[in-house]
C-alpha cells in the first residue's frame, strides 16, 4: 500500500471518529488534540492535514455529507417513478437514522442546530448543505407532481418543509423519547403529504 493511501486510510479514520464525536456531542467539541489521541495519529500529523480546528469541522461537515449521500440518496435514484424514488429516500432516510440511535444523532442535523446563528464558513458550507437537500426534494416532488403521481393541488415547497420538519422531529421524539413507532408514523404522515 502507497504512504498516500496508507495517509488516506489514517484521515479516513479521523473523520469517521470525528463523526461519532459530533454525533454525540456536537461539532464545537471537535478538536485537533483530541481526535489526535482518539486516533493515534500525531496532533502535529493532524494539524499538517487540516491546517485548523475549522477546516477539520468542515472536512467533518464532508464527510457526514458524503455519508448522507451514498446512504440515503444515491440507493433512492434507480427506483422507477418519481414518487416511487421520493419514497425509497424516505426509507432510506429513516433507516440512516434510525442506524444513529446508538451513536448519538444526526451529525448535520445537530451542527446545523448548534450553528444555525453563527457567522463564518462552517455555518456557510452548512446552510449550502441544507440547501442541496432542499433543492434535491423540490427537484422530486416537482417531478411526480408533473407526472400526475402526486395531486397538482399541492405547493412543492410546503411538501418539503412538511417532510423536512416531519423528519427532524421523528428523529427528536425517537431519540429523547424512545418512541418505537415514531418512524412508522413519520412515514404514514409523509405518504399521506403526497398521496
Amino acid at each position: 500500500m502507497s504512504k498516500t493511501a496508507r495517509g488516506q486510510r489514517s484521515v479516513d479514520a479521523v473523520l469517521d471518529a470525528a463523526l461519532e464525536q459530533v454525533s454525540r456531542e456536537g461539532l464545537d467539541s471537535l478538536t485537533i488534540g483530541q481526535l489526535a489521541t482518539a486516533s493515534g495519529m500525531s496532533k502535529a500529523g493532524l494539524f499538517a492535514h487540516f491546517g485548523s480546528r475549522e477546516n477539520l469541522q468542515l472536512a467533518t461537515i464532508e464527510r457526514a455529507r458524503t455519508r448522507f449521500v451514498n446512504l440515503v440518496i444515491v440507493p433512492s435514484l434507480g427506483a422507477s417513478g418519481p414518487r416511487v424514488r421520493l419514497l425509497k429516500m424516505i426509507d432510506n432516510w429513516i433507516r440512516y437514522l434510525t442506524n444513529l440511535d446508538d451513536a448519538g444523532g444526526c451529525p448535520l442535523g445537530l451542527s446545523q442546530i448548534e450553528f444555525a446563528r453563527r457567522q463564518g464558513p462552517v455555518s456557510t458550507r452548512l446552510a449550502e448543505v441544507q440547501r442541496e437537500l432542499d433543492a434535491l426534494l423540490l427537484s422530486m416532488v416537482v417531478a411526480a407532481v408533473e407526472a400526475g403521481e402526486i395531486s397538482k393541488n399541492v405547493n412543492p415547497v410546503d411538501v418539503i418543509f412538511q417532510i423536512e420538519a416531519i423528519m427532524s422531529h421523528a428523529l427528536f421524539r425517537g431519540q429523547l423519547l424512545s418512541e418505537p413507532d415514531v418512524y412508522t408514523r413519520a412515514k404514514t404522515l409523509i405518504v399521506s403529504l403526497i398521496a
